[in-house]
């Protein structure tokens, strides 16, 4: 490939990274403002539910009794999730299937202790999905962040010889990462945004299948 060539398909890969940091940064954002938007909807949801269950029995005030009920569990919501990384119906779930019910199920003398368990694990999950989203978006910014030291046009050469390559390059066969210190920059922003993957020795590097046709398929193609 010659150099005029190179530097053509490299400006258009670049464009591509931008674009995609753009694209993951505004995701983000939405996801955040989303998630705290329906921090406030969900009570509103829960409380509008109950009401309907209870046949409209307590009118506004019984709606409103609800709705502060389901605020004051949101900052609950919020630290179960913290502590469960998105993990909490699986282990809710497991506990409850190695649990005999102790005294619970020594008085109603049958195991529908269970599926009460169950049903109360499934509507926490269901408010927990609130400041999952929340978590998700600040954990894509601060991701962001943390790789965004990588000087965009050394990952476009970087990513431009991957595509160009079949089989993988080894990483210290790379050369347009700068030095060392760059390179596991423009590595680590390639493996964030899901650009490359790389081998369980992290010798080797090379192109996503779905990176390769994107690039391949557009406008790098003509060029390499």
């Amino acid at each position: 490939m010659s150099v005029t060539v190179k530097s053509a398909a490299s400006g258009v890969v670049r464009a591509a990274l931008e674009e995609r940091v753009r694209g993951r940064r505004v995701g983000a954002i939405v996801e955040i403002g989303v998630g705290l938007v329906l921090t406030v909807v969900m009570p509103a949801v829960i409380a509008t539910l109950g009401l309907m269950g209870s046949r409209g029995f307590g009118g506004p005030l019984g709606w409103m009794a609800l709705f502060g009920l389901g605020l004051a569990m949101m900052p609950i919501a919020y630290v179960l999730e913290w502590m469960t990384q998105g993990g909490y119906l699986i282990r809710r779930l497991r506990e409850i299937e190695a649990s005999d019910g102790g005294w619970c199920q020594a008085i109603i003398r049958d195991r529908s202790w269970r599926w009460d368990a169950r049903r109360e694990a499934a509507q926490w999950e269901l408010m927990l999905f609130v400041p999952r989203m929340v978590f998700e978006g600040f954990a894509t910014l601060w991701g962001m962040r943390m790789v965004g030291a990588a000087d965009v046009g050394e990952v476009a050469n970087v990513l431009t010889e991957l595509v160009s390559t079949e089989h993988g390059v080894q990483l210290e066969d790379l050369r347009g990462g700068g030095d060392e210190l760059g390179l596991g920059r423009v590595i680590s922003f390639l493996l964030f945004y899901e650009w490359v993957g790389v081998s369980e020795d992290g010798r080797k590097v090379w192109a996503l299948s779905e990176t390769r046709e994107a690039m391949v398929g557009g406008r790098v193609g003509g060029l390499l």
